[in-house]
């Protein structure tokens, strides 16, 4: 008589847990869709807060200047690429103009489609359908992270999915007899990245290293391996002409070259040793602390590895954050689909009952990784109250942007000096001049002490062109409101009576017509005359 079999409870439900996990697998849309409301729970903030640090309305604006005529660096000024302001201003163009909601609703399909993507490459990588976790894993740990670097739709995350797809093509290619085709699609999307980030199109060194050690068979030959190589190089050449192109199609290539990428030089070169490898060390401390639940999957035992170019691209996109010394943590992004990829064999053995280095790994993996979700998603709803000075700036830059959009029609342009881009979109006005912040012209330079409320020594880092386009703005484009924002993100020693050239332009065109919550608003003495614009003073 045979002996039966007992199963416990607990084996059947492991059991059907991890045929569950691999059914969702091989079903792309339920996926999606499953990663999209992650994405969406996640990022709750989008639906309550009104703007998300600088960066967000800084973009915001550029893009208002482009479907206004305006074209980058010679209309709207940032040293970035332009890709992140010109996809704002692509979602504008059918959203409209400043509805920064579209434009989050956006990103969050960025990142989910990002993280479809990256499931699917895992899937292939490991040869397992659970493989789609690390995509699950990207969309939550993409949001653990400081509110103001981690949340708003910016460049890291935008420059991902066009890596994490060509990371796709670059496997793919390499399991056919040339690849040639996708191998040029893949340095395509890799140059595509670069449009968002210099940085990012630094992948293509990855794609290289996995086509020079592909496992190849006697049809292959060094012949193949350059032809490879060279498939890559056409792809990024071409986006990179397209881009370049750009600049040179529509005249304003010295503008490009000085803001696009020659200032970055001059970027890079403004903080020193020490301060670097302080922000180091706190950025090191700061996302290692974040995606602790990460880093704790190489500590399990495994036997399963992935190709080398994975292992490539991490080093790789960890490297060029420290391109110019900040280490600001969103840079940090850009190494996340990687680093998800390679936790996926500690984490799937984790599941198959393999035991890690600290007792009950995966329970606690779990735990933490629900928190620092729920905890950085309650940061993010809360920052305005929560981030030092931000309500009080944020009551200020409404009252003034209430008071402009009052006193103005949409047609009409302003000028903000300072630094609070959010009074163009709180106010829905263009901007007056090419600069929507005035870092430039007062030496206060991101992401170190320059930036500082009390920093001094900033004179030294004044760009001079910065003042002479500024100035020549002024009187050609002839803004209708000039507002001093010395008060707004630490500007307070740089108020416009600090620069004698810009005081004078203001005394010689602009009469002072309100004070609103401390912010001087200046109005072209030409049109002042309807009893809408007398002096006036509002809390």
């Amino acid at each position: 008589m045979a002996t039966p079999v007992i199963v416990s409870s607990s084996t059947e439900s492991a059991s059907r847990f991890q045929h569950a996990l691999r059914r969702l697998g091989q079903k792309p849309v339920l996926l999606l869709g499953l990663l999209l409301a992650v994405t969406l729970l996640t990022r709750v903030a989008y639906f309550c807060v009104p703007l998300l640090g600088h960066d967000e309305p800084t973009y915001a604006a550029m893009a208002a200047r482009y479907l206004n005529g305006g074209l980058p660096y010679a209309d709207a000024v940032d040293h970035k690429p332009a890709g992140i302001s010109a996809t704002y201003a692509l979602v504008f163009a059918f959203a409209g103009i400043y509805n920064i909601l579209a434009v989050r609703l956006f990103f969050v399909f960025v990142i989910a489609l990002s993280g479809l993507m990256l499931a699917q490459l895992g899937r292939r990588l490991l040869d397992d359908d659970r493989g789609w976790l690390s995509g699950l894993l990207y969309v939550l740990f993409a949001c653990v992270g400081i509110g103001s670097h981690h949340y708003p739709p910016d460049t890291e995350l935008f420059l991902n999915l066009p890596l994490i797809t060509a990371a796709l093509a670059v496997h793919f290619a390499l399991e056919k007899p040339s690849g040639l085709l996708l191998l040029t699609v893949a340095g395509f999307l890799t140059g595509l990245a670069g449009f968002y980030k210099y940085q990012g199109a630094m992948a293509g060194v990855a794609w290289a290293v996995a086509v020079l050690y592909a496992k190849r068979g006697a049809h292959s030959s060094l012949r193949l391996l350059m032809w490879r190589w060279l498939a890559l190089i056409v792809g990024f050449a071409v986006s990179a002409a397209l881009y370049l192109g750009f600049f040179a199609w529509k005249g304003i290539w010295s503008d490009f070259l000085f803001w696009g990428w020659g200032f970055n030089a001059k970027y890079l070169s403004t903080i020193e040793l020490r301060e670097s490898a302080w922000l180091l060390v706190r950025a090191l401390l700061v996302m290692g602390g974040s995606w602790l639940p990460l880093l704790l999957c190489f500590l399990v035992p495994h036997k399963k590895h992935l190709p080398g170019f994975i292992w490539a691209w991490l080093v790789v996109m960890l490297s060029v954050c420290g391109l110019g010394g900040r280490f600001f943590y969103s840079y940090f992004l850009m190494a996340l689909p990687p680093l998800c990829l390679l936790c996926l064999p500690g984490l799937l053995a984790l599941f198959d009952g393999k035991k890690g280095w600290i007792p009950h790994q995966l329970q606690i993996m779990s735990v933490l990784t629900c928190l620092l979700c729920t905890a950085f998603a309650l940061v993010a709803v809360f920052w305005i109250e929560i981030a030092p000075n931000q309500a009080v700036e944020h009551k200020a830059a409404r009252a003034v942007s209430d008071y402009l959009a009052e006193h103005s029609s949409p047609s009409d342009r302003v000028f903000v000096w300072g630094a609070a881009p959010e009074i163009y979109v709180y106010s829905k006005r263009v901007i007056g001049t090419r600069f929507v912040f005035c870092n430039y012209h007062t030496g206060k330079i991101w992401g170190g002490h320059l930036t500082d409320v009390d920093a001094t020594g900033t004179e030294s880092h004044i760009v001079p062109l910065a003042w002479t386009e500024l100035l020549n703005d002024l009187q050609n484009n002839r803004p209708l409101f000039v507002v001093d924002g010395a008060r707004f993100d630490r500007f307070d020693r740089h108020p416009v009576s600090r620069y004698p050239q810009l005081a004078e332009v203001i005394e010689q065109n602009y009469s002072q017509v309100a004070l609103v919550s401390g912010v001087p608003i200046y109005r072209r003495k030409d049109q002042i005359g309807s009893p809408s614009v007398r002096p006036s003073a509002q809390p």
